[in-house]
Order: structure tokens, then sequence, then C-alpha cells
């Protein structure tokens, strides 16, 4: 099964962990793997927080199996558009100008999803500061899609 894992909705996540059919930890782990093997051909993600997803997998792997299940994100790997604040994760909004860029406050969203029990995998490419389109001088690979990569995922 780990091997479809990443192919799951959130619904069906949400339902396997609660059933116990696997854990937050194992989910996390299978999602990071198919980072790892396809982000070079597909410049999906421009930066991956490996470490600390795999740190909340684990508190909410903990938190479940005591039976404090916050709600249907709880254990949930997503990811976030590289424009969405997050403290102490580097986020450039694909663009050069923040290249370097580390907030110091969470966005609102990241937040709640947080509260949720959601478990960050990283920040997601983007055209730059979410407009436009790619072009030569944009400070990262523009994203593929992962179904036919001579194509944007847009």
């Amino acid at each position: 099964m780990s091997n479809s894992l990443h192919y799951l909705t959130i619904s069906e996540a949400a339902d396997g962990i609660r059933s116990g059919r696997f854990s937050p930890l194992e989910l996390t782990q299978v999602c990071l793997d198919r980072i790892a093997s396809l982000n070079s051909g597909l410049h999906a993600f421009i930066t991956v927080t490996a470490e600390q997803a795999m740190v909340k997998a684990r508190e909410a792997e903990i938190e479940i199996r005591a039976g404090r299940l916050r709600g249907p994100l709880h254990g949930i790997p997503i990811a976030h558009k590289d424009i969405v604040c997050t403290r102490g994760v580097l986020t450039t909004g694909h663009s050069n100008l923040l290249r370097d860029w580390v907030p110091q406050e969470d966005a609102t969203v990241y937040a709640r999803l947080e509260a949720a029990g959601a478990i960050s995998l990283g920040k997601l490419s983007l055209w730059e500061f979410a407009i436009g389109a790619p072009s030569s001088a944009a400070a990262f690979p523009p994203a593929r899609n992962p179904w036919n990569i001579d194509y944007s995922p847009g």
C-alpha cells in the first residue's frame, strides 16, 4: 500500500490515519520520498522542509494514538505556495528580490492549517509573486506539469 499512498485524496488519507491503516509518519515519509525522486525534473518545490515535516508527523502520530485527533487534517502532509509566509522558512515568492528572505511570522492560512494538524512538506514553485509568467530571468526553474513536462502545471 505504501507505494500508492501519495495518490490518496485528503479524505482517503484522513480515513487511513483515523482507522490506523497507516500513520502520519508513514504517509509523510512516502510523500517526502516522492518529492526526492521527482523534484529535480519537475521543480515543484523551491524548499522542502523534510526534517520539520517528520518532527510534526511524529507529534501527530503520538497525539492521534492518544485519542487527541484535532480534525480531518491532523497528520495530513500538504505544501504551500512559496508566497505564503512561514516563520523561519525561506519564502521567496519565486523572485530574486526575496531569494534569501525568511519571514519572522506565519501567514494566517499557514497558522490555521498548522493548528489543524496539517504537516507542511515545504514551499511550492509559482510564477513570480503569483502573477505573470515564467521568464529566463526567474530566480528558480519553472515548475513542470507532472503529466507532461513540456507544459506548466497551470
